[in-house]
């Protein structure tokens, strides 16, 4: 091979690996900038789903009892049983509470809410509930944002060691509500009342 040619093959070799170099550099920078997209936009999302600083955290929202005529507006909470039996009362004196045990409001069969009626300095939630007659409304409202309506249709005092269990608990087949505090003297030892009072009402 003639030098003339060494060199030709030379310098073809050398401008074959230069454009070999420049086009595997521009293949990795293409692909930096494809990656760096991709880490931006995962940034961004992860950003986006996250709670910014400071801002304020949406609490889903809480069953609630209101009865307009009486001036009721009240968050419920659930109760039991005590060991004696009877059921809990809530702990809070502005709050209702909703027997678990038994149907939520809007449901068969009887929801049974209980409140207290005073504390020992104030008016509790259902300082008021004497004044319901036939007719008054009252409204439930559920977690899950929906709303039971009811009517007033009776209501009942008894002594608590005569509590009508069975028709205030009892299955039927309607949908009914039953709204519970205490009622009438005190007992003894000055801190409790010895009647309940009952409120009927049923869907509407």
């Amino acid at each position: 091979m003639s030098p003339t040619a060494r060199r030709r093959l030379s310098w073809t070799a050398l401008a074959a690996g230069v454009a070999l170099a420049v086009a595997l550099t521009v293949w990795w920078l293409l692909g930096e900038q494809d990656r760096s997209r991709t880490r931006s936009a995962a940034r961004a999302e992860a950003t986006e789903m996250a709670p910014r600083p400071g801002a304020a955290r949406v609490a889903p929202p809480r069953p609630r009892l209101e009865i307009p005529s009486i001036g009721v507006s009240a968050h419920a909470v659930d109760l039991g049983l005590e060991r004696n039996g009877t059921l809990e009362v809530p702990k809070r004196y502005e709050q209702v509470g909703l027997w678990k045990n038994g149907p939520e409001p809007g449901r068969r069969g009887p929801a049974v809410i209980a409140g207290h009626v005073d504390s020992r300095t104030a008016p509790a939630v259902f300082q008021r509930l004497r004044e319901l007659g036939r007719g008054d409304r009252v409204r439930w409202e559920s977690e899950n944002g929906g709303t039971e309506k009811f009517v007033v249709t009776r209501s009942e005092e008894h002594p608590k060691a005569q509590f009508p269990t069975a028709r205030v608990y009892g299955k039927t087949r309607r949908r009914e509500l039953r709204l519970i505090t205490c009622s009438g003297p005190a007992d003894s030892s000055g801190r409790r009342s010895v009647n309940n009072l009952i409120v009927y009402a049923r869907r509407v």
